[in-house]
Formats: C-alpha cells, sequence, structure tokens
C-alpha cells in the first residue's frame, strides 16, 4: 500500500502537469483506479493536494479527454469521503466544475451528464447517512453519528444553491428536451422500447438530470417551483415517458422482459415524482 501512495504522489502526480495530453489522460485515470473505494490511498491523495490538482485540471486543461478523466478521478476520490467533500466545496469546486457547462456542444453532453451525476450522488450519500442513523442506535454507532456531522459540515447542498445550480440543472435538461421535436419523439416510440436501443444517450441524460432535480428539490423550490418552463418540460417527457412506458409494459407481459427491468416505467414514475413536488411548491406559493 505504501509503494502505491508513494507512485502516486512522486511519479503520477507529475504526469498530470505533463505537456502530452495522453500522459495528463492516463495519469487522471489511474489516479482514479487507485482511489477507487480505497480510504488510505484517497486520504494521501487529499493530504497532497489532490483536489486543487483535479478541478485545475478538469477547468483548464484544453483536452476534452482529460478533463473527463479529471472529473473520473475526482468522482473516485470524494465518493465516500465527507471530508474531501468539505474540501471540494471550500476550494471552488463547484464553480469548477460549472465551467463544464459553458459549453452546447454535443460532444461535452456525456461530461455534464457525469458531473450531474456525481453531484446526485453525493446528495444522495448524505441522505443516506441520515436515514440509517434515524434507523439506528446512535449511542451504539458513534462513526454513524460522526459521518453525518461531516456530510453537514461539508455544506454541499448549500454551496450548489449559491453557485447557480438551481439554474443550470433545468437549461442541461431544456437543451436535451429540444433536441427532438414531439413528432419525433412519437416516430422513435417503436425504435425506443427495442433492447438495442432501451438505454440510449438521451434517455440516460433525462434520468440523470430529473434525478439531480428530484435530490435538490427541496433546496431549490423557489427556483423550481417558479420556473413555468421547467414544469411544462417535465410534463412534456412525462407523457413521452408514459407511451414508451405502454408499450414496454406490453412487451413485458409478452414474456420478454421482468417487472425490474421497466426501465421506461421506472423513469416516468421520477418524473411524477418531481411534478408532485413541484406542483406542491406551486400551491404553497399561491397560498
Amino acid at each position: 500500500m505504501l509503494r502505491v501512495i508513494f507512485r502516486l504522489l512522486d511519479v503520477i502526480f507529475p504526469s498530470l502537469n505533463s505537456s502530452s495530453a495522453a500522459v495528463r489522460a492516463e495519469a487522471a485515470l489511474v489516479v482514479g483506479s487507485a482511489v477507487q473505494s480505497n480510504p488510505k490511498v484517497q486520504i494521501s491523495m487529499l493530504e497532497g493536494g489532490g483536489i486543487s490538482i483535479l478541478l485545475r485540471l478538469i477547468a483548464l486543461d484544453p483536452d476534452a479527454i482529460v478533463r473527463s478523466r479529471g472529473v473520473y478521478a475526482l468522482s473516485c476520490l470524494v465518493r465516500r469521503f465527507p471530508t474531501a467533500q468539505t474540501k471540494l466545496v471550500r476550494d471552488g469546486g463547484l464553480s469548477a466544475l460549472a465551467t463544464l457547462f459553458s459549453s452546447e456542444r454535443q460532444e461535452d453532453l456525456k461530461l455534464q451528464v457525469k458531473v450531474v451525476t456525481l453531484l446526485r450522488d453525493l446528495i444522495m450519500e448524505r441522505l443516506e447517512a441520515e436515514k440509517l442513523l434515524a434507523e439506528g442506535d446512535t449511542e451504539a454507532s458513534p462513526d454513524a453519528v460522526e459521518k453525518v456531522r461531516q456530510y453537514k459540515l461539508a455544506g454541499l447542498e448549500e454551496k450548489l444553491v449559491q453557485t447557480g445550480w438551481c439554474e443550470r440543472l433545468p437549461r442541461l435538461l431544456y437543451a436535451q428536451s429540444s433536441s427532438k421535436s414531439r413528432t419525433g419523439k412519437r416516430d422513435d416510440l417503436s425504435s425506443a422500447i427495442t433492447k438495442q436501443l432501451s438505454v440510449r444517450p438521451e434517455h440516460d441524460v433525462v434520468e440523470k438530470v430529473v434525478g439531480a432535480i428530484q435530490a435538490l428539490s427541496e433546496l431549490c423550490a423557489d427556483k423550481f417551483g417558479n420556473d413555468a418552463t421547467l414544469y411544462a418540460t417535465l410534463v412534456d417527457l412525462k407523457l413521452w415517458y408514459n407511451d414508451l412506458a405502454s408499450l414496454e409494459q406490453s412487451d413485458s407481459h409478452a414474456g420478454s422482459d421482468s417487472e425490474d427491468q421497466l426501465y421506461f416505467t421506472k423513469l416516468s414514475k421520477l418524473l411524477l415524482d418531481v411534478i408532485s413536488k413541484l406542483q406542491i411548491s406551486y400551491t404553497k406559493d399561491e397560498l
């Protein structure tokens, strides 16, 4: 383990500043693989200034593959590591990640979705930790109490609101929704249900972005609740996925899929949940 940490800090780190984009990309991939689910290496990476190094790579590197690998490495470093999440927030990490959303090029969409997925997962981590603590014996689980304290200390959700993510997430959804006309969507129903196309990129984008909106629905209630375009977009998508879900369920009843494989049905339910929460927000505003 010590040898791995030594090579990471003394060999791989300098490679992140290489003049070769290929070397920088490989170095970021190695960093991500080394820290993934490895607390000792995560700690060493954090203490070695890894957060700042990766954020600089993500925000400033001119190569798209390097930026993508940088997001991967950062994700592996901060997941299940609230101390690193605190450092990410305090070092302006959310603003650095936001720079990736200045582009409207289709090739940058995957990277933006990776960032959205990471942020959603970090929020869910905290909620999961709080749920486990609430269900357990606090006196018998001091580690659980400390973990929840650390997540709260990071202040991730509050900083997301302050750095404009309540506005950024809907814009990403609008771009995806407007990329295809309703007529085009209707024509695509039969092909979308086939196994080869059942989880095409645009569906994955909708799932990840709507999931992030769901996770931030309470903190962004004012912004989401007053955004008529967001509400209309969600309703439009819900109608589309209702159609896809109906075809999917018919296919399932024919014996080709099991209940837990109903992808479009689950996505339709996710959209319904978010729409319901926004309706509650509208009602509160009217009162």
